[in-house]
């Protein structure tokens, strides 16, 4: 006599494998969101310690500045831009299945100049201290920002 699986429990199993799926997906989903603004802040602390230690290694003061066409540059006293731009100010969706996923981001100030000792360079006269770029994603209602903040004494980054 043969075993074999009957009709009944081959179906058994694949309704609690569909049912199963079916809570699982929607969670996938909403990590992934998660990592796109997580990778979007840590590329931005990155791009912003190259300039640090571009300034300090090379005895230069390097700026970070962000451009009229949604690109974070690195740029020495000469003017050369010392990265690869890093487009991460998108007005399309982060992903193609979240069409309402909006990411964008801003510098506090138009251009942070990291001085040769690491510190940043700010005008006393307009009280200027810790400059920030913050990335905010909208999804719908749901707003989420990161900070990316910069000590202006140190030089020392964070994020928030």
């Amino acid at each position: 006599m043969k075993k074999a699986f009957t009709l009944i429990e081959l179906l058994v199993v694949m309704v609690i494998a569909s049912v199963i799926m079916a809570v699982a997906i929607p969670g996938f989903f909403s990590i992934s969101k998660g990592m796109a603004m997580r990778g979007a802040t840590r590329s931005v602390k990155s791009t912003v310690s190259l300039a640090r230690q571009w300034a300090i290694t090379h005895r230069d003061i390097v700026s970070v500045q962000l451009s009229p066409s949604n690109t974070l540059l690195v740029v020495d006293s000469d003017g050369k831009q010392l990265n690869e731009p890093l487009i991460f100010l998108r007005e399309i969706s982060v992903a193609s299945f979240y069409q309402d996923t909006q990411s964008k981001a801003w510098l506090s100030t138009t251009n942070t100049e990291f001085l040769t000792t690491g510190g940043l360079k700010v005008d006393e006269s307009k009280n200027e201290g810790d400059h920030k770029i913050t990335l905010t994603e909208t999804n719908g209602a749901t707003v989420v920002e990161n900070t990316v903040l910069i000590n202006w004494l140190t030089g020392g980054i964070s994020v928030q």
